[in-house]
């Protein structure tokens, strides 16, 4: 089926671009942490809004783009308090499913 391999390359295209673009996010909210000052805090809140708004046409990374946007006030905490801890929580591998775990193959009759 082709056309579920392009599918899927597309839907696995569009994480990794999600993931970077919140691992740079993240990266960028950490060395505000370490250096703050007033006038980045707009564009960290704009850029904040571009990348959890997004919609890359896959539920799961949509759903998951969703709740985080919904949670914006904490995660843009360090925005009005430096002194708060950067803490994931896990949230910086939402993005990231686990992959699935393999199935055994059955065994034949026929085979030891």
């Amino acid at each position: 089926m082709p056309g579920n391999s392009r599918l899927a390359g597309m839907q696995c295209a569009a994480q990794q671009k999600v993931r970077k673009l919140t691992r740079d996010f993240y990266a960028d909210l950490k060395r505000y942490q370490a250096n703050p000052g007033k006038r980045h805090r707009p564009a960290l809140r704009a850029r904040f809004d571009r990348i959890f708004r997004r919609h890359t046409g896959f539920v799961t990374p949509d759903r998951l783009l969703a709740r985080l946007y919904g949670d914006k006030a904490a995660l843009l905490m360090v925005l009005d308090r430096p002194e708060t801890p950067l803490n994931t929580n896990g949230s910086g591998h939402v993005l990231i499913p686990p992959l699935p775990e393999p199935r055994p193959l059955p065994r034949s009759v026929g085979l030891k």
